[in-house]
Protein backbone atom coordinates (compact mmCIF):
# COMPACT_ATOMS: atom_id res chain seq x y z
CA UNK A 1 0.00 0.00 0.00
CA UNK A 2 1.24 3.72 -1.09
CA UNK A 3 1.29 6.68 1.81
CA UNK A 4 0.01 9.83 0.14
CA UNK A 5 3.29 11.40 0.00
CA UNK A 6 6.01 7.80 -0.34
CA UNK A 7 5.13 4.91 -2.58
CA UNK A 8 6.09 2.85 0.63
CA UNK A 9 3.81 3.68 3.58
CA UNK A 10 6.41 2.48 6.39
CA UNK A 11 8.35 5.71 5.42
CA UNK A 12 5.58 8.48 5.69
CA UNK A 13 4.96 6.27 8.77
CA UNK A 14 8.24 5.89 10.15
CA UNK A 15 8.25 10.07 9.85
CA UNK A 16 5.35 11.24 11.34
CA UNK A 17 6.39 8.50 14.29
CA UNK A 18 9.32 10.75 14.52
CA UNK A 19 7.63 13.92 14.45
CA UNK A 20 5.30 12.55 17.09
CA UNK A 21 8.66 11.70 19.21
CA UNK A 22 10.22 15.24 18.84
CA UNK A 23 6.87 16.76 19.71
CA UNK A 24 6.88 14.34 22.77
CA UNK A 25 10.03 15.14 24.04
CA UNK A 26 11.21 18.78 22.83
CA UNK A 27 14.42 17.30 21.25
CA UNK A 28 15.61 16.52 18.23
CA UNK A 29 18.58 13.85 19.73
CA UNK A 30 17.42 10.51 18.39
CA UNK A 31 18.85 8.75 21.26
CA UNK A 32 16.42 10.72 23.23
CA UNK A 33 13.43 10.23 21.86
CA UNK A 34 13.35 6.80 20.76
CA UNK A 35 11.96 4.36 22.64
CA UNK A 36 13.67 1.06 21.83
CA UNK A 37 17.13 0.38 20.28
CA UNK A 38 14.51 -1.28 17.12
CA UNK A 39 13.18 2.35 17.13
CA UNK A 40 16.15 4.64 17.54
CA UNK A 41 17.58 2.29 14.10
CA UNK A 42 14.63 3.12 12.30
CA UNK A 43 15.10 6.99 12.47
CA UNK A 44 18.59 6.33 11.60
CA UNK A 45 17.34 4.57 8.24
CA UNK A 46 14.99 6.80 7.78
CA UNK A 47 17.15 9.98 7.88
CA UNK A 48 19.39 8.06 5.53
CA UNK A 49 17.17 6.75 3.14
CA UNK A 50 17.30 8.78 -0.48
CA UNK A 51 13.85 7.74 -0.94
CA UNK A 52 12.96 10.40 1.89
CA UNK A 53 13.48 14.21 0.58
CA UNK A 54 13.40 17.26 1.85
CA UNK A 55 10.97 18.08 -0.84
CA UNK A 56 8.43 15.47 -0.15
CA UNK A 57 8.63 16.99 3.99
CA UNK A 58 7.76 20.46 2.52
CA UNK A 59 5.06 18.94 0.15
CA UNK A 60 3.75 17.43 3.19
CA UNK A 61 4.11 20.70 5.39
CA UNK A 62 2.54 23.15 2.24
CA UNK A 63 -0.67 20.23 1.86
CA UNK A 64 -1.24 20.66 5.56
CA UNK A 65 -0.68 24.77 5.65
CA UNK A 66 -3.58 23.97 2.77
CA UNK A 67 -5.71 22.20 4.69
CA UNK A 68 -6.10 24.90 7.39
CA UNK A 69 -6.44 27.93 5.47
CA UNK A 70 -10.03 28.87 5.44
CA UNK A 71 -12.73 30.37 2.45
CA UNK A 72 -12.17 34.15 2.29
CA UNK A 73 -9.67 34.57 5.02
CA UNK A 74 -7.12 37.34 4.91
CA UNK A 75 -3.38 35.73 5.39
CA UNK A 76 -0.31 37.31 6.74
CA UNK A 77 2.73 35.05 5.06
CA UNK A 78 5.91 35.98 6.70
CA UNK A 79 9.15 34.52 5.52
CA UNK A 80 12.69 34.68 6.36
CA UNK A 81 16.06 33.00 6.12
CA UNK A 82 17.93 31.54 8.94
CA UNK A 83 21.63 29.81 8.92
CA UNK A 84 21.92 26.90 10.24
CA UNK A 85 25.49 25.96 11.36
CA UNK A 86 27.59 23.09 12.24
CA UNK A 87 31.09 24.55 12.85
CA UNK A 88 32.30 21.93 15.64
CA UNK A 89 31.21 19.05 13.56
CA UNK A 90 32.49 20.42 9.94
CA UNK A 91 35.59 18.05 10.50
CA UNK A 92 33.61 14.83 11.19
CA UNK A 93 30.27 15.02 8.98
CA UNK A 94 31.48 13.88 5.62
CA UNK A 95 32.29 16.10 2.51
CA UNK A 96 30.16 16.94 -0.57
CA UNK A 97 26.48 15.50 1.80
CA UNK A 98 24.46 18.95 1.57
CA UNK A 99 26.10 21.13 3.47
CA UNK A 100 28.33 24.33 2.35
CA UNK A 101 30.14 27.38 3.73
CA UNK A 102 28.16 29.60 6.22
CA UNK A 103 31.24 32.16 6.87
CA UNK A 104 33.59 32.18 9.73
CA UNK A 105 35.12 28.91 8.90
CA UNK A 106 32.15 26.73 9.22
CA UNK A 107 29.68 24.89 7.34
CA UNK A 108 25.48 24.44 7.05
CA UNK A 109 22.74 24.87 5.23
CA UNK A 110 20.07 28.18 4.96
CA UNK A 111 16.48 27.62 5.62
CA UNK A 112 14.04 30.54 4.20
CA UNK A 113 9.86 29.49 5.23
CA UNK A 114 6.90 31.02 4.88
CA UNK A 115 4.88 31.17 8.10
CA UNK A 116 1.40 31.75 7.57
CA UNK A 117 -0.86 33.31 10.16
CA UNK A 118 -4.72 33.97 9.93
CA UNK A 119 -4.91 37.89 10.23
CA UNK A 120 -8.43 37.83 11.44
CA UNK A 121 -7.51 36.21 14.89
CA UNK A 122 -3.83 35.07 14.37
CA UNK A 123 -4.23 31.52 14.20
CA UNK A 124 -1.34 30.10 13.20
CA UNK A 125 -1.75 27.72 9.88
CA UNK A 126 1.73 25.91 9.21
CA UNK A 127 4.48 26.73 6.72
CA UNK A 128 3.17 27.12 3.11
CA UNK A 129 6.95 26.79 1.48
CA UNK A 130 10.40 26.10 2.67
CA UNK A 131 13.38 26.73 0.47
CA UNK A 132 16.35 25.49 1.19
CA UNK A 133 19.94 26.45 -0.38
CA UNK A 134 23.54 25.75 0.02
CA UNK A 135 26.47 27.97 -0.84
CA UNK A 136 29.06 26.92 -3.15
CA UNK A 137 32.19 27.70 -4.77
CA UNK A 138 35.36 29.07 -3.21
CA UNK A 139 35.36 32.90 -1.49
CA UNK A 140 37.11 34.64 -4.82
CA UNK A 141 34.46 32.71 -6.98
CA UNK A 142 31.41 34.08 -4.58
CA UNK A 143 33.56 37.64 -4.79
CA UNK A 144 33.59 37.49 -8.58
CA UNK A 145 29.65 36.97 -8.85
CA UNK A 146 29.26 39.93 -6.16
CA UNK A 147 31.10 42.24 -8.39
CA UNK A 148 29.02 41.00 -11.19
CA UNK A 149 25.91 41.52 -9.38
CA UNK A 150 24.18 44.65 -11.65
CA UNK A 151 24.97 42.18 -15.08
CA UNK A 152 22.83 39.18 -13.52
CA UNK A 153 19.19 38.15 -13.40
CA UNK A 154 17.45 38.01 -10.48
CA UNK A 155 16.85 34.30 -10.82
CA UNK A 156 20.47 34.21 -10.74
CA UNK A 157 20.82 35.53 -7.20
CA UNK A 158 20.35 34.59 -3.77
CA UNK A 159 17.80 37.19 -3.07
CA UNK A 160 15.23 35.53 -5.57
CA UNK A 161 14.60 33.32 -2.61
CA UNK A 162 11.58 36.12 -1.55
CA UNK A 163 9.89 35.89 -5.10
CA UNK A 164 10.39 31.84 -5.15
CA UNK A 165 9.18 31.52 -2.28
CA UNK A 166 5.89 33.75 -2.28
CA UNK A 167 5.01 32.28 -5.70
CA UNK A 168 5.26 28.92 -4.68
CA UNK A 169 2.72 29.83 -1.29
CA UNK A 170 -0.03 31.61 -3.84
CA UNK A 171 -1.19 28.07 -4.71
CA UNK A 172 -1.59 26.86 -1.59
CA UNK A 173 -3.26 30.36 -0.29
CA UNK A 174 -5.98 29.67 -3.19
CA UNK A 175 -8.77 30.06 -0.56
CA UNK A 176 -7.86 33.06 1.23
CA UNK A 177 -9.36 36.27 -0.05
CA UNK A 178 -6.16 38.46 0.47
CA UNK A 179 -2.61 37.75 1.17
CA UNK A 180 0.17 39.71 2.85
CA UNK A 181 3.82 38.74 2.57
CA UNK A 182 5.51 40.38 5.24
CA UNK A 183 9.57 40.50 5.17
CA UNK A 184 12.81 42.30 6.42
CA UNK A 185 15.01 45.15 4.48
CA UNK A 186 16.48 42.14 2.33
CA UNK A 187 12.49 41.48 0.62
CA UNK A 188 13.10 45.58 -0.23
CA UNK A 189 13.76 45.08 -4.13
CA UNK A 190 12.64 46.04 -6.99
CA UNK A 191 11.87 42.49 -9.25
CA UNK A 192 10.23 41.61 -5.59
CA UNK A 193 7.46 44.77 -6.14
CA UNK A 194 7.05 44.21 -9.64
CA UNK A 195 6.82 40.40 -9.50
CA UNK A 196 4.90 39.16 -6.39
CA UNK A 197 2.03 41.80 -6.24
CA UNK A 198 -1.08 40.79 -7.71
CA UNK A 199 -4.80 41.78 -7.79
CA UNK A 200 -5.40 39.52 -3.69
CA UNK A 201 -1.64 39.65 -2.95
CA UNK A 202 -0.09 42.53 -1.11
CA UNK A 203 3.57 42.93 0.36
CA UNK A 204 5.38 44.79 2.99
CA UNK A 205 8.96 45.59 3.49
CA UNK A 206 10.90 47.62 5.42
CA UNK A 207 12.81 49.82 3.40
CA UNK A 208 16.41 49.45 3.04
CA UNK A 209 17.80 52.06 0.62
CA UNK A 210 16.93 55.89 0.35
CA UNK A 211 15.04 55.26 -3.64
CA UNK A 212 14.61 57.88 -5.84
CA UNK A 213 11.09 58.82 -6.53
CA UNK A 214 9.01 60.86 -9.25
CA UNK A 215 7.26 63.17 -6.36
CA UNK A 216 10.91 64.80 -4.86
CA UNK A 217 14.39 64.95 -5.72
CA UNK A 218 15.55 64.38 -2.33
CA UNK A 219 14.91 61.20 -2.13
CA UNK A 220 12.31 58.88 -0.03
CA UNK A 221 13.80 59.32 3.08
CA UNK A 222 14.05 63.15 3.21
CA UNK A 223 10.36 63.00 1.69
CA UNK A 224 8.65 61.30 4.04
CA UNK A 225 10.13 63.40 7.15
CA UNK A 226 8.81 66.04 5.47
CA UNK A 227 5.16 64.57 5.21
CA UNK A 228 2.73 66.17 7.69
CA UNK A 229 2.27 64.09 11.45
CA UNK A 230 -0.87 61.78 10.86
CA UNK A 231 -0.74 60.77 14.75
CA UNK A 232 0.93 59.51 17.68
CA UNK A 233 0.52 56.07 19.52
CA UNK A 234 2.79 53.59 22.00
CA UNK A 235 4.06 50.15 20.76
CA UNK A 236 6.11 48.14 23.13
CA UNK A 237 9.24 47.21 21.08
CA UNK A 238 12.52 44.91 21.96
CA UNK A 239 16.11 47.30 22.48
CA UNK A 240 19.29 46.22 23.60
CA UNK A 241 20.74 48.05 26.39
CA UNK A 242 23.70 47.77 28.68
CA UNK A 243 24.20 44.63 26.34
CA UNK A 244 20.59 42.91 27.49
CA UNK A 245 17.77 42.65 25.49
CA UNK A 246 14.75 44.44 27.28
CA UNK A 247 11.05 45.22 26.27
CA UNK A 248 10.28 48.68 27.28
CA UNK A 249 7.57 51.21 25.62
CA UNK A 250 8.41 53.68 22.81
CA UNK A 251 5.99 56.49 21.55
CA UNK A 252 5.81 56.37 17.83
CA UNK A 253 4.82 59.54 15.17
CA UNK A 254 3.47 58.07 11.80
CA UNK A 255 4.24 60.13 8.57
CA UNK A 256 2.77 58.18 5.23
CA UNK A 257 2.60 59.10 1.47
CA UNK A 258 2.02 57.61 -2.13
CA UNK A 259 5.33 57.73 -3.89
CA UNK A 260 6.07 56.69 -7.04
CA UNK A 261 9.55 54.39 -7.47
CA UNK A 262 11.57 54.83 -10.60
CA UNK A 263 13.58 51.98 -11.55
CA UNK A 264 16.91 51.67 -10.82
CA UNK A 265 19.38 52.18 -13.62
CA UNK A 266 20.46 48.27 -13.50
CA UNK A 267 21.21 46.61 -17.00
CA UNK A 268 18.98 43.43 -15.92
CA UNK A 269 16.10 45.86 -14.88
CA UNK A 270 15.88 47.46 -18.44
CA UNK A 271 17.10 43.86 -20.24
CA UNK A 272 13.82 42.19 -18.62
CA UNK A 273 11.47 44.77 -19.21
CA UNK A 274 10.73 45.58 -15.64
CA UNK A 275 7.93 48.97 -15.00
CA UNK A 276 9.97 52.07 -15.17
CA UNK A 277 8.46 52.99 -11.95
CA UNK A 278 6.14 51.21 -9.55
CA UNK A 279 3.30 53.09 -7.19
CA UNK A 280 3.66 52.06 -3.53
CA UNK A 281 2.87 53.46 -0.66
CA UNK A 282 5.57 54.07 2.17
CA UNK A 283 5.23 54.82 5.84
CA UNK A 284 7.63 56.69 8.65
CA UNK A 285 7.48 55.00 12.29
CA UNK A 286 9.75 57.23 14.25
CA UNK A 287 10.46 57.33 17.87
CA UNK A 288 10.17 60.46 19.70
CA UNK A 289 12.85 62.18 21.48
CA UNK A 290 11.97 62.05 24.84
CA UNK A 291 10.75 58.94 24.35
CA UNK A 292 14.40 57.02 23.89
CA UNK A 293 16.05 56.15 26.82
CA UNK A 294 19.43 56.96 27.12
CA UNK A 295 21.35 53.59 26.14
CA UNK A 296 18.02 52.29 23.84
CA UNK A 297 17.94 53.03 20.38
CA UNK A 298 15.90 55.03 18.33
CA UNK A 299 13.02 52.87 16.67
CA UNK A 300 12.71 54.49 13.11
CA UNK A 301 11.23 51.98 10.40
CA UNK A 302 10.48 52.99 7.11
CA UNK A 303 7.83 50.54 5.63
CA UNK A 304 6.75 50.16 1.96
CA UNK A 305 3.43 48.62 0.96
CA UNK A 306 1.37 47.58 -2.06
CA UNK A 307 -1.97 47.90 0.81
CA UNK A 308 -3.38 51.73 0.39
CA UNK A 309 -3.41 54.04 3.28
CA UNK A 310 -6.64 56.25 3.90
CA UNK A 311 -5.68 57.62 7.22
CA UNK A 312 -3.68 56.96 10.40
CA UNK A 313 -5.79 53.66 11.30
CA UNK A 314 -4.56 52.16 8.06
CA UNK A 315 -1.20 53.35 8.53
CA UNK A 316 -1.40 51.74 11.72
CA UNK A 317 -2.39 48.41 11.06
CA UNK A 318 0.14 48.37 8.42
CA UNK A 319 3.15 48.80 11.13
CA UNK A 320 1.06 46.38 13.58
CA UNK A 321 1.26 43.55 10.98
CA UNK A 322 4.72 44.41 9.93
CA UNK A 323 5.70 43.81 13.79
CA UNK A 324 4.35 40.45 13.43
CA UNK A 325 7.72 39.50 11.82
CA UNK A 326 8.88 38.94 15.38
CA UNK A 327 7.12 35.29 15.40
CA UNK A 328 9.17 33.82 12.93
CA UNK A 329 12.21 35.36 14.67
CA UNK A 330 11.05 33.51 17.73
CA UNK A 331 11.16 30.53 15.90
CA UNK A 332 14.06 30.53 14.57
CA UNK A 333 15.16 30.62 18.59
CA UNK A 334 13.28 28.16 19.37
CA UNK A 335 15.00 26.01 16.90
CA UNK A 336 18.39 26.64 17.76
CA UNK A 337 20.05 27.54 21.13
CA UNK A 338 17.19 28.46 23.07
CA UNK A 339 14.82 24.94 22.61
CA UNK A 340 15.46 22.11 19.81
CA UNK A 341 19.46 23.07 19.33
CA UNK A 342 19.29 21.74 16.09
CA UNK A 343 22.63 22.86 15.43
CA UNK A 344 24.03 20.38 17.88
CA UNK A 345 23.14 17.13 16.31
CA UNK A 346 25.27 14.28 16.24
CA UNK A 347 24.06 12.99 12.67
CA UNK A 348 26.78 11.98 10.23
CA UNK A 349 25.63 13.70 6.70
CA UNK A 350 24.48 17.00 5.79
CA UNK A 351 21.66 15.75 3.85
CA UNK A 352 20.31 13.97 7.23
CA UNK A 353 21.08 16.78 9.12
CA UNK A 354 18.62 18.88 6.23
CA UNK A 355 15.82 16.66 7.20
CA UNK A 356 15.70 16.37 10.67
CA UNK A 357 16.64 20.66 11.10
CA UNK A 358 13.00 20.12 8.87
CA UNK A 359 11.07 17.68 11.00
CA UNK A 360 12.12 19.67 13.61
CA UNK A 361 10.15 23.38 12.33
CA UNK A 362 7.20 21.00 12.60
CA UNK A 363 7.38 21.07 16.39
CA UNK A 364 8.68 24.53 16.79
CA UNK A 365 5.78 25.60 15.44
CA UNK A 366 3.53 24.01 17.80
CA UNK A 367 5.35 26.42 20.16
CA UNK A 368 4.93 28.93 18.17
CA UNK A 369 1.08 28.39 18.05
CA UNK A 370 1.12 28.30 22.26
CA UNK A 371 2.91 32.28 21.95
CA UNK A 372 0.32 33.20 18.79
CA UNK A 373 -3.05 31.96 21.43
CA UNK A 374 -1.58 34.06 24.42
CA UNK A 375 -4.05 37.17 23.79
CA UNK A 376 -6.98 34.97 23.57
CA UNK A 377 -7.91 35.99 19.97
CA UNK A 378 -8.39 32.56 18.40
CA UNK A 379 -10.78 29.85 20.06
CA UNK A 380 -9.00 27.24 17.71
CA UNK A 381 -10.01 23.61 19.45
CA UNK A 382 -6.82 22.12 21.48
CA UNK A 383 -7.67 18.29 20.06
CA UNK A 384 -5.78 18.66 16.65
CA UNK A 385 -3.10 19.64 18.64
CA UNK A 386 -3.21 17.38 21.62
CA UNK A 387 -4.91 13.99 22.26
CA UNK A 388 -7.35 13.04 24.77
CA UNK A 389 -4.85 11.70 26.81
CA UNK A 390 -3.20 15.34 26.93
CA UNK A 391 -6.09 17.04 27.09
CA UNK A 392 -7.48 15.49 30.63
CA UNK A 393 -3.91 15.59 31.58
CA UNK A 394 -4.15 19.85 31.48
CA UNK A 395 -7.20 19.43 33.02
CA UNK A 396 -5.91 18.23 36.40
CA UNK A 397 -2.96 20.32 35.81
CA UNK A 398 -5.16 23.11 35.11
CA UNK A 399 -6.78 23.21 38.92
CA UNK A 400 -3.01 22.84 40.33
CA UNK A 401 -1.59 25.97 38.66
CA UNK A 402 -5.44 28.26 39.20
CA UNK A 403 -5.18 30.29 42.62
CA UNK A 404 -8.16 31.22 44.26
CA UNK A 405 -9.46 34.27 43.38
CA UNK A 406 -10.65 35.07 39.96
CA UNK A 407 -7.82 36.93 38.61
CA UNK A 408 -5.58 33.75 39.27
CA UNK A 409 -8.14 31.74 37.54
CA UNK A 410 -7.77 30.20 33.42
CA UNK A 411 -9.44 32.71 31.98
CA UNK A 412 -9.96 30.94 28.12
CA UNK A 413 -12.14 28.17 27.24
CA UNK A 414 -11.97 24.91 28.44
CA UNK A 415 -10.00 22.65 25.27
CA UNK A 416 -9.08 25.38 23.41
CA UNK A 417 -5.61 26.50 22.44
CA UNK A 418 -5.79 29.56 24.50
CA UNK A 419 -6.98 27.42 27.35
CA UNK A 420 -3.84 25.33 26.93
CA UNK A 421 -1.34 28.65 26.38
CA UNK A 422 -1.83 29.70 29.50
CA UNK A 423 -1.16 26.41 31.66
CA UNK A 424 1.67 25.36 29.76
CA UNK A 425 3.01 29.15 30.67
CA UNK A 426 2.44 29.04 33.92
CA UNK A 427 4.35 25.10 33.91
CA UNK A 428 7.36 27.31 32.42
CA UNK A 429 7.46 29.39 34.64
CA UNK A 430 5.01 32.10 33.94
CA UNK A 431 3.18 34.12 37.29
CA UNK A 432 0.06 34.24 35.54
CA UNK A 433 -0.54 37.70 36.50
CA UNK A 434 -1.86 40.69 34.10
CA UNK A 435 0.95 42.56 35.41
CA UNK A 436 3.43 40.51 33.83
CA UNK A 437 4.47 40.35 30.57
CA UNK A 438 3.15 37.10 28.60
CA UNK A 439 4.78 33.64 28.42
CA UNK A 440 7.67 34.11 25.64
CA UNK A 441 9.10 30.98 23.89
CA UNK A 442 11.68 30.15 25.65
CA UNK A 443 9.12 29.80 28.80
CA UNK A 444 6.50 27.99 26.53
CA UNK A 445 9.39 25.24 25.56
CA UNK A 446 10.17 25.07 28.95
CA UNK A 447 6.72 24.34 29.82
CA UNK A 448 6.40 22.18 27.21
CA UNK A 449 8.94 19.94 28.01
CA UNK A 450 7.51 19.69 31.69
CA UNK A 451 4.92 18.58 30.40
CA UNK A 452 5.86 16.21 28.01
CA UNK A 453 7.82 14.63 31.00
CA UNK A 454 4.42 14.21 32.98
CA UNK A 455 2.81 12.82 30.06
CA UNK A 456 5.05 9.92 30.54
CA UNK A 457 4.10 9.01 33.51
CA UNK A 458 0.20 9.79 33.05
CA UNK A 459 0.36 7.72 30.25
CA UNK A 460 2.06 5.00 32.41
CA UNK A 461 -0.56 5.03 34.93
CA UNK A 462 -3.36 4.55 32.48
CA UNK A 463 -1.16 1.60 30.96
CA UNK A 464 -1.19 -0.08 34.62
CA UNK A 465 -5.05 0.67 34.87
CA UNK A 466 -6.00 -0.94 31.53
CA UNK A 467 -3.98 -4.46 32.74
CA UNK A 468 -4.93 -4.37 36.24
CA UNK A 469 -7.97 -7.31 36.42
Amino acid sequence: MEHQYYRDRRIGEHFDLLLDRIKENESISIRKISKSRSEQRQFYRLLASPKFTEDKIVRQFSDECKERVTEGSHILAIHDTSVMCYRQYSGRIKAQTGLGPTGNMSIGFYLHPVLAIRAEDENLLGFSYIYRWIKTGTDDERKTKRKKRAQRDIEDKETYKWILSAERSKSVFSRASMVTFIADRESEFYEYWATVPDEKTHVISRSNHDRWIEESDEGLFGYLSGQSLSGEYTITVNDLIYHQEVKRQARIELRFAEVTIIRPNIAALYRRGYPDKIKLRAIEARETDDSVPEAGHRVLWRIMTTHSIEDFSKAMQIVEWYTKRWYIEQLFRTLKKKGFDCEDSLLGTGEALRKLALSALDSAMKVMLLILARGGKSQQKAENTFDKDELDCLEVLNKEYEGHIESQKNPYIKRTIPWVSWIIGRMGGWKGTKSERPAGPITMYTGLDKFNKIMIGWRLKNLQKLGSP
